[in-house]
């Protein structure tokens, strides 16, 4: 990631290039001014840097307070007199100064000020008081007294190996440093640069950082200015917002096109009905006619009283029979889920934890008219009923291991992974369909499809064919985030343009992951230090290669910091599994938990003191719904599905693979922290699994009650 440089004429451009393979140096910045604005140290102190900040200015000291945690700031002036002197203050940012003839010349030009009595100490005291080892830079902007700042310094036991001095009269691009650089040349400093406005001075035992200094700022420097910086911030997020708007307005043409087909086939089947109408009508009037020839007959008059018997039990009978077909008819539909892979193999992976939840949810409803049955198909075997996964019930047990007898009414839910049976299963889905049975399919991502390089070879191709035999014989296609409908529309759109049979899209939210468990019990060996947490299978997109390595920039840096992973081994991760042992051997700081329990990781949430979510893609993003359950603030990467989920709940770092990214957004999240001023989860709107099962058969067209 490059460089981004604060400093009003990079100044910290120059220093990083003379200082960068400095871990968490030291500065001192006489005039500190603004924390941000302006500032020559605030690109190091996101570095990990730390120093002190002088500004006798009270309302940028208080900014420098609240803003600089890690930093030593001070509220005097620095100069050789003893006494208090007078510090006369401008509205206009930077120009405040202790020098009378300075702040005349902006009376001049119309620009009023305040006179200030101020406390002043000198260099020399600041650095004892400080106990400041190497200094590595000393910036000096004090509006025209930088004499004064100079003759306050003995340049003895503390000898900055770089100084930047302010060297023109201020708001002028006139020379003015013949007034105090024989002070550094007397002291064994040289020169080695101009900039046009300061000047920079490199301590003779450091000479050979001169070399840094022979030409300006330019692009091998790899660095933007902040104020570049935060104008592609906005452009992102507008082109973000700009691709959700543009991605909510084809799913509005594609459900507009969808009404306008469904219009024509009613107006279509209205015309049928007309014609039908107007047949009915020739019969009946035939009939009328017919019928009237016959009551004239003597034969009908004689028979009047049996018949009327005769229609009266008909009707009877026809009333019976009515009522107990129809009252069999909605008892006996069926709500059919499709579980397939767990049948056979159940890993607890994060899909087959939402299978559990669901069906559990669903059988603790009463969901009107329907009975649930879980069922199971091979690839040698069509689909069969399973008590497995409800066995209180008496229907499910009754019909266990029996083939699927599908009905008018029934409703299909592929709520399994599923791909691995199609084409095999399209024949069924097809037959199913033709008998009034609605077949609908939870969608948990199409990551093999647009990221294939997450996948193990062949994926895409299994994804492809599921997805072609969905769009063939689906009715409706439940995506569990509007992230992944979004996502789908588009995919669909461009690789099924022609398709006559287009199912409906629409999605739901997934609820919480973990249980409560009550006095959940935090972990002592945790808590001890401040403990990052993630968690899910260790896999390619998951980001846990990235986050690692900057968390190792962090360790080399002297942070004592916990980093936990909670996941099971995946797929293509030979060499960060093999990293993660080598320094799980020499690194306490690092733990990897496989096979634990639900109530285990609920403790880790209880005890960890941040999430982070790095995975590059996702169809949802259950943890950050478990943190929240525990109050656990978040550190996530910025893509559409987690922005969906946590809003401003979380702190975001950019979407690439910089590993700066990551490092800058734990420090800054650090930083906040310590201020108790970071992004609460707490406040974060979730679903109960209650909740997301009841908005999952509002998607099917179907009522659940306790």
């Amino acid at each position: 990631m490059s460089f981004i440089s604060y400093a009003q004429n990079f100044e910290d451009v120059m220093l990083w290039r003379a200082l960068k393979s400095v871990k968490n140096g030291f500065y001192i910045d006489v005039g500190a001014n603004h924390p941000e604005d302006d500032s020559v140290t605030k690109a190091f102190y996101d570095q990990g840097w730390s120093g002190i900040n002088i500004e006798p200015e009270e309302r940028f000291f208080d900014l420098l307070q609240s803003g600089r945690d890690r930093d030593t700031n001070l509220d005097f002036a620095i100069s050789n007199q003893k006494d208090d002197i007078k510090l006369y203050v401008f509205e206009t940012r930077g120009w405040s100064t202790n020098d009378i003839s300075v702040a005349k010349e902006h009376e001049k030009e119309g620009h009023d000020y305040q006179t200030k009595s101020i406390k002043t100490k000198s260099l020399d005291q600041v650095c004892k008081e400080s106990q400041a080892e190497d200094i590595h830079f000393l910036k000096i902007d004090v509006e025209g007294a930088e004499k004064s700042v100079l003759e306050s310094f003995s340049f003895g036991q503390y000898r900055p190996w770089i100084i930047v001095i302010e060297a023109t009269k201020p708001n002028t691009d006139i020379d003015v440093s013949r007034e105090w650089e024989f002070i550094l040349f007397d002291h064994d400093y040289l020169f080695a640069y101009f900039d046009g406005i300061n000047k920079y001075y490199v301590a003779k035992e450091q000479s050979s950082l001169l070399e840094n200094f022979s030409y300006p700022p330019n692009a091998f420097d790899d660095f933007i200015s902040i104020n570049q910086h935060r104008a592609e911030m906005r452009a992102r997020e507008c082109e973000a917002n700009l691709n959700r708007a543009e991605l909510r307005a084809t799913e509005c043409e594609a459900n507009l096109n969808r009404a306008e087909l469904r219009a024509t086939e009613c107006e279509s089947k209205m015309n049928l009905a007309s014609k039908k109408v107007v047949e009915s009508q020739a019969i009946a009037h035939n009939a009328e006619r017919h019928y009237m020839e016959i009551i004239d007959s003597s034969s009908w008059k004689v028979t009047k009283p049996l018949r009327e018997l005769k229609d009266m039990i008909h009707k009877l009978r026809e009333k019976s029979i009515d009522r107990v077909d129809t009252d069999n008819k909605e008892e006996n539909r069926q709500l059919l889920v499709d579980v397939s892979q767990i049948y056979f193999d159940d890993n607890q992976t994060g899909i087959q934890r939402v299978i559990h939840n669901i069906i559990k949810e669903l059988s603790s409803l009463s969901i009107k008219g329907y009975r649930l049955l879980p069922i199971y198909a091979t690839m040698e075997k069509e689909y069969h009923y399973t008590s497995k996964f409800n066995s209180e019930s008496e229907h499910a047990s009754t019909l266990d291991e029996q083939p699927v007898v599908v009905g008018e009414g029934d409703i299909f839910l592929g709520l399994d992974l599923t791909a691995h049976l199609f084409p095999n299963i399209e024949e069924t889905l097809k037959q199913w369909r033709e008998n009034d049975v609605s077949i609908n399919y939870v969608i948990y991502d199409i990551i093999p499809l647009l990221h294939p390089q997450f996948t193990t070879e062949g994926m895409d191709e299994y994804f492809r064919t599921w997805l072609n035999g969905l769009m063939g014989h689906a009715d409706r296609l439940i995506c569990i985030s509007q992230s992944v409908a979004d996502e789908l529309l588009i995919y669909t759109d461009d690789n099924f343009p022609s398709t006559e049979h287009r199912p409906e899209i629409t999605s739901f939210h997934l609820g919480a992951g973990i249980g409560n468990y009550a006095g959940v019990e935090k972990l002592p060996a945790i808590e001890e230090k401040l403990t990052f947490l993630m968690v899910g299978t260790v896999e390619p997109r998951k980001g846990h290669s990235q986050v690692l390595s900057a968390f190792e920039k962090l360790w080399s840096e002297g942070q004592d910091i916990n980093l936990v992973i909670v996941g099971k081994k995946g797929w293509m991760v030979e060499d960060l599994l093999e990293k993660i042992a080598t320094i799980s051997e020499q690194n306490q700081h690092l733990i990897w938990l496989e096979g634990i329990s639900d109530e285990y990781l609920s403790s880790l949430y209880a005890s960890s003191n941040c999430l982070i979510i790095a995975s590059e893609t996702e169809g949802f993003g259950l943890p950050m719904i478990e943190a929240a359950k525990y109050d656990l603030p978040i550190i996530a990467r910025d893509i559409p599905i987690f922005r969906e989920i946590a809003g401003d709940y979380a702190l975001y770092f950019a979407d690439n693979h910089e590993v700066d990214s990551v490092t800058q957004a734990i420090r800054e999240w650090m930083e906040l922290f310590k201020s108790d001023t970071h992004p609460r989860s707490s406040s974060m709107p979730w679903l109960t699994w209650r909740e997301s099962t009841l908005q999952l058969l509002e998607c099917l067209g179907v009522r659940g009650t306790l």
